[in-house]
């Protein structure tokens, strides 16, 4: 079992989403998130161990900061549009 797959616990669909996400990852405009997905996929890095580097971490989870900064400024009625609960 490689790791992506048992990352996705041997689910076979989520298993393609997350290769997808490395795809689209590895094809995109963010440089540092390109050589990440790149070596994920070529299997020259665990997705764990990458995930764990300060740099790919950090670049990780910037987007989802920005997502909660706009998040939290919502309405209850916009956050319920969204699906969401608060």
């Amino acid at each position: 079992m490689s790791d992506l797959d048992d990352i996705a616990a041997g689910d076979p669909q989520r298993s393609r989403a997350l290769r997808d996400a490395l795809t689209r990852l590895a094809d995109g405009p963010n440089e540092l998130l390109r050589e990440m997905a790149t070596a994920v996929l070529n299997a020259e890095i665990s997705l764990r161990d990458a995930v764990a580097t300060d740099t790919y971490a950090a670049e990780l989870t910037r987007p989802f900061q920005e997502f909660w900064v706009r998040y939290e400024q919502l309405t209850p009625e916009e956050r319920e549009q969204l699906g969401t609960v608060s």
